[in-house]
């Protein structure tokens, strides 16, 4: 499966699976246009509850006709709940795309996967500036991949 190979890819570009700083993903958006810096977002941060409190905000925001992004970690099922633009889940050919472009441009450099699923995100929410994105922070928000919002 074409997606899952990619994933597998983009798992083993960093030999830890968390490393602490911005300065990879900082590259690599700024490689990819600072998609993050042309996006409206909400950052759901802290120890419980992200998730069921973005759930809460999409779903006011769809129940109020407003176009979303979300990006939360981690999945349950599939890698593809994890990225929801225009209200609705990528499929498996569209996300295996983006991975894949976003890999070209990242050129084999080191990058957790959690940088590498972060920066896909922003560079497919830039598609969307009219969306509210909704973002859940990882466990280490100062160093989280999605902490190069300035929004």
């Amino acid at each position: 499966m074409k997606l899952q190979k990619i994933v597998n890819h983009l798992q083993k570009l960093h030999p830890k699976e968390i490393d602490l700083s911005l300065d990879r993903i900082k590259i690599l958006c700024e490689k990819l246009g600072n998609p993050q810096d042309k996006i409206k977002a909400i950052s759901v941060v802290g120890t419980n509850g992200k998730q069921s409190t973005i759930n809460a905000i999409f779903s006011i925001l769809k129940e109020s006709k407003v176009k979303c992004n979300v990006y939360t970690s981690p999945h349950i099922q599939k890698i593809n709940e994890r990225f929801i633009f225009n209200n609705n889940m990528l499929n498996d050919e569209e996300l295996s795309d983006l991975f894949e472009e976003v890999e070209k441009i990242n050129n084999q450099n080191p990058l957790t996967f959690f940088e590498a699923l972060s920066a896909c995100y922003f560079y497919k929410a830039a598609q969307y500036p009219n969306n509210i994105n909704l973002i859940e922070a990882g466990l280490f928000h100062r160093f989280d991949a999605t902490n190069i919002l300035k929004k």
